[in-house]
């Protein structure tokens, strides 16, 4: 369980707290900006292949930020965008809007998140002092780990029922499916350009080869079920005319 493991000598209920201390330490840090995340990553990636490769992403995505920020600054103005290249323009100021407005929503339903795990931990001292009062605190790592999960589930799901909650997360979904549709007109764009084939384009021939190909096997199965009434219709009049001799 980390540096605060129980240990045999361990007075009341000290390790419980030091073990609580420990995680709302790394929660904090993991509510902190990124910077010592990616440093920690670049230092494993020297012997770990997987994290050369977290370390190449992280890198790429703090490029594109940049560049974001940049581009953000040049596209500041708050006049229409004009001149040959104005729809262009237009898009990519679509693109940085949706995803201010996007960091903005995950920003949020991450504080909810941090607000979840710290009333996880407060509920889980609470009922420590509880049963410590009553002589039945956890006297095993175990113990307490199965005691945080219950006090966290309660915790979530108490904030998954709320109100504010759900607007958060439909606000981050509707942000993060903007966001996707501006990515995909500006790569659009760009594919055009250089005379490539684009998604749209994709798509559409999807759906004409499955057309192409339904509409062949109701002219494939046509035949088959014309002949097949043909010779129910030829056994129909010759049963008829046995009938009719006997």
């Amino acid at each position: 369980m980390g540096e605060a493991d129980h240990k045999p000598g361990d007075s009341g209920t000290e390790w419980i707290k030091s073990w609580i201390d420990e995680q709302r330490e790394k929660v904090r840090r993991a509510a902190e900006s990124g910077e010592s995340q990616q440093s920690s990553t670049a230092d494993g990636a020297r012997n770990d292949p997987f994290a050369s490769l977290a370390a190449s992403w992280a890198q790429l995505r703090r490029v594109i930020e940049s560049g974001f920020e940049s581009l953000t600054t040049h596209l500041s103005s708050t006049t229409a965008p004009l001149g040959w290249t104005r729809e262009h323009e237009q898009a990519w100021r679509d693109l940085l809007s949706a995803h201010a407005e996007l960091k903005k929503c995950e920003a949020d339903l991450h504080a909810l998140w941090a607000r979840v795990q710290g009333e996880a931990f407060s509920e889980l001292e609470r009922l420590v002092r509880e049963r410590d009062r009553a002589g039945q605190a956890p006297k095993t790592p175990r113990e307490l780990y199965d005691l945080w999960i219950e006090c966290g589930e309660r915790a979530h799901a108490a904030m998954a029922h709320s109100e504010k909650y759900c607007v958060v997360q439909a606000a981050y979904a509707n942000a993060a499916v903007r966001f996707r549709a501006c990515q995909q007109d500006i790569i659009e764009r760009v594919l055009k350009q250089y005379d490539l084939p684009t998604r749209s384009e994709i798509n559409s021939l999807h759906r004409q080869v499955r057309e192409l190909r339904t509409r062949l096997e109701q002219l494939e199965s046509a035949p088959k079920s014309v002949a097949a009434r043909k010779a129910a219709a030829k056994r129909a009049t010759e049963r008829k005319r046995t009938a009719d001799r006997s």
